[in-house]
């Protein structure tokens, strides 16, 4: 459930609607996100945590938008927001 409220989210299509350039973008759980890069991997510094309100909860997620080193249009997601 948690991927398709990702998917969803506000974050994500800001980044994508401002990546205009980029088709393609990806987000994942923070514990996706640790389990997929659990050394220093460059592709992992593309990635920039976001917070996503769900039905349940706020989540953190990473959010990395291709072509670009680091997302664009986050920066209103990039702080917790209170529930």
């Amino acid at each position: 459930m948690t991927a398709a409220r990702l998917v969803d989210s506000p974050a994500l299509r800001a980044a994508l609607d401002a990546g205009g350039r980029s088709p393609v973008a990806a987000v994942m759980s923070a514990e996706l996100f640790s389990v997929a890069f659990p050394e220093r991997d460059p592709l992992a510094s593309t990635f920039r945590p976001v917070y996503v309100t769900t039905k349940e909860d706020v989540v953190r997620a990473w959010i990395s938008v291709a072509g670009f080193q680091e997302p664009p249009g986050i920066e209103a997601w990039t702080r917790r927001a209170q529930r």
